[in-house]
């Protein structure tokens, strides 16, 4: 959140991602595998799980109340953006260093992006019985990711991932020990 707009700083946070691919893009390589499968796998899909930490601590920056509307359209926005510039950034990186062996057999080479399957959220809803809700708009310009992918491919078969904080946030010490 940029100190004196209260903001998002959108230019910044684009080329901390663009780094943060271009990282984890490398520890691929720089890895060790406990089997020559898992190398295999790991040099053959280059999956990265890029993620987002520190939500809370841009609501309290923004002044929003958490669980609020206008919390849940920044998160929706928020994620979108982080989305968008890590899958750039690795269609950059494919134009610079090729793509992901799988590339062309992957839904990337089909030209499905994971908003692409937003869609797919009604039926997940009526299959498990769970209403599911994702926002209808995009804020991004996914013709501009479209076209990288289309003409460079991706580096890597999987940009983002959800998973717990607990220990990532405790090597970064903002959460208390238990």
């Amino acid at each position: 959140i940029s100190a004196t707009g209260g903001e998002l700083d959108v230019t910044l946070l684009r080329g901390t991602v663009a780094t943060a691919v271009r990282m984890l893009d490398n520890a691929v390589d720089l890895n060790l595998y406990p089997t020559g499968q898992g190398r295999l796998d790991g040099l053959g899909y280059r999956a990265i799980g890029l993620g987002m930490a520190g939500f809370q601590e841009a609501l309290d920056r923004l002044h929003l109340q958490y669980g609020s509307a206008a919390a849940a359209d920044f998160a929706e926005w928020s994620a979108e953006l982080v989305s968008h510039s890590a899958i750039m950034a690795s269609a950059e990186l494919a134009r610079a260093r090729g793509p992901f062996p799988g590339y062309a057999e992957s839904k990337w080479g089909s030209g499905i992006l994971p908003c692409d399957t937003l869609g797919q959220l009604g039926q997940l809803s009526q299959e498990r019985g769970v209403f599911m809700d994702a926002g209808a708009g995009m804020a991004q310009d996914w013709t501009s990711v479209r076209e990288m992918i289309r003409r460079h491919g991706m580096r890597n078969c999987a940009t983002t991932a959800i998973s717990s904080l607990d220990i990532p946030s405790r090597i970064a010490g903002v959460t208390p020990s238990s």
